[in-house]
């Protein structure tokens, strides 16, 4: 879990940082909070508060690219391999999903024939490659391309098959470095095929994603990272017998409520921030917050003094929440609960990985003062090392900031 951590969290700190901006003042408050709070998970997949804000401020300044270059002037130089690699178009779907999987990385083309699925407490790492990779290696040869994913159990504990759900994708290089390395879950469809929890088992699914990227530095260079077609990889044995990749529950029809051990909680409002892709002009839902304190007010909700002093559950990378990738049933998602500290800073934060929440989003406005409602679902594996935790419920949130 550390070593995924590690590389999501550089790779989107990095990009955060080549296009830093000047965010609003509320918005630069709600940094400082979620970064403390980053520093404080271990084992967290990548996608945190601070990733997502880092991450929409890339958003909020770049431009939806017409069509990708085959790449950079580097790129072009002495590579054979990338005379066949054909321009992406971002108005069109990718390719067709019942092909072997094929990626355009900034203006080339790679086919991943190979990889491996691992499971791990919250969920089933999925790596795929383009060299082949076993079971007994985390990653493959240095000349190797890969594409990683998780998708959890869901409430039916079928990992969501044969339903189209948005998850977080990452892909890197040994030899090649990208100007982006991942695509965020409301940019992605996802559709899983029914497997068994056993070693050697086929995991086989569809993938279709496109992300595109401008070069602040120099407008003209814009840069496609998209991709689609099928795949089947072998899932690898389990240390604890795939016991921890059981259903969550499913949810209540009460409003949200839970615990994380002794500390009980029960939602009296809850409120939504809706973003807008700056290249695609997408609008999506970022995240929703749910407060036990109903006294908390929409415009008050996200600043780093209200999230000090309040306790609060908190969910964001909703898939299929996007504007033009909405997609129907039971969504992936993450998040997590904070406790007020007297005297300190920040609350005590306690994480759901990506694999151990559900969101299903009945109704979704993306317009401010409008109304997102449905379903949510959290749980920790058993075992879990900072502790168990379970929410569950209904609810409407109101959207409290207009989409740039």
């Amino acid at each position: 879990m550390f070593r995924k951590a590690s590389f999501a969290w550089y790779a989107l700190l990095a990009l955060s940082l080549a296009s830093m901006g000047c965010p609003k003042k509320d918005d630069a408050e709600k940094d400082k909070t979620d970064k403390a709070t980053k520093d404080s998970k271990k084992g967290k997949k990548a996608a945190d508060d601070d990733d997502k804000k880092s991450d929409d401020d890339d958003d909020k300044k770049s431009k939806k690219g017409k069509k990708a270059k085959k790449g950079d002037d580097d790129d072009k130089k002495g590579d054979d391999d990338d005379k066949g690699a054909k321009k992406g178009d971002d108005d069109k779907p990718a390719a067709d999903t019942s092909a072997p999987l094929s990626v355009e990385l900034e203006g080339k083309k790679y086919e991943f024939k190979y990889g491996h699925a691992k499971p791990d407490n919250d969920n089933i790492d999925i790596t795929l490659s383009t060299e082949k990779l076993p079971c007994d290696k985390w990653k493959a040869g240095d000349d190797a391309f890969t594409l990683e994913f998780h998708i959890g159990p869901g409430t039916d504990g079928k990992f969501f098959a044969g339903q189209k759900v948005g998850v977080q994708l990452y892909w890197n290089s040994e030899t090649r470095k990208f100007k982006r390395n991942f695509a965020y879950a409301y940019e992605t469809a996802l559709t899983m095929s029914a497997f068994k929890l056993d070693s050697g088992e086929k995991v086989k699914g569809t993938l279709d994603f496109d992300s595109p990227y401008n070069d602040f530095s120099d407008p003209t260079k814009k840069f496609n990272y998209k991709g689609a077609g099928k795949f089947e990889v072998e899932l690898c044995s389990s240390d604890n017998d795939y016991k921890t990749l059981k259903a969550l529950p499913a949810a209540g029809s009460d409003d949200v409520a839970g615990a994380w051990g002794t500390d009980k909680f029960e939602s009296k409002v809850a409120y939504a921030y809706v973003s807008k892709d700056a290249y695609s002009k997408e609008a999506y839902v970022r995240e929703v917050y749910f407060f036990e304190n109903d006294k908390v007010a929409c415009d008050e909700y996200i600043k780093s003094e209200t999230l000090k002093n309040e306790k609060y559950l908190y969910v964001s990378g909703i898939g299929g929440s996007g504007e033009k990738h909405k997609w129907d049933g039971p969504q992936p998602a993450e998040g997590h609960f904070s406790i007020p500290v007297k005297g300190k800073d920040m609350g005590n934060s306690h994480y759901f990985h990506e694999g151990r929440v559900v969101v299903k989003l009945d109704a979704i406005s993306y317009k401010k003062g409008g109304k997102i409602s449905g379903t949510v679902t959290a749980k920790t594996a058993a075992g879990n090392y900072d502790g168990e935790g379970a929410f569950s419920g209904k609810f409407e949130a109101k959207v409290c900031n207009e989409p740039w």
